[in-house]
């Protein structure tokens, strides 16, 4: 809930600091997002402890976890990116930001796609 409140407050913030200076309503919008991803990456440890846990009780490899991990920590940073450079007003660089995070996320999980078209062939021999 801090989180939420905190980030309420920062859009006022930006919001006021945009009337006032324009030029630097960016850089409280920056460092706004620095703070709460900073506290959002505080609560993954909780979230890779339980994921490893199951992971290890499952018997999957577990590099797929290490996959998944960086496949979203890319994900959250493109978002946070490509919300960025909409709200200044760049559609075009947003797009791009996106199908880069997007094409980042497809080549980190080719050797998990390997391994699952491996798995496949050895069930149909």
């Amino acid at each position: 809930m801090k989180i939420f409140i905190l980030a309420v407050v920062i859009a006022l913030l930006c919001m006021i600091v945009k009337n006032y200076k324009p030029e630097y309503a960016l850089v409280c919008q920056l460092c706004g997002v620095a703070v709460l991803t900073t506290m959002l990456f505080s609560y993954f440890k909780d979230i890779v402890d339980s994921l490893s846990g199951m992971i290890s009780l499952s018997g999957i490899d577990s590099s797929f976890l290490e996959i998944l991990l960086k496949a979203l920590g890319v994900s959250i940073v493109t978002d946070i990116a490509s919300g960025v450079c909409r709200d200044s007003g760049n559609n075009t660089l947003s797009n791009a930001v996106e199908l880069f995070g997007k094409t980042i996320i497809v080549f980190m999980a080719l050797p998990m796609l390997k391994k699952l078209a491996e798995a496949a062939i050895g069930f149909i021999k």
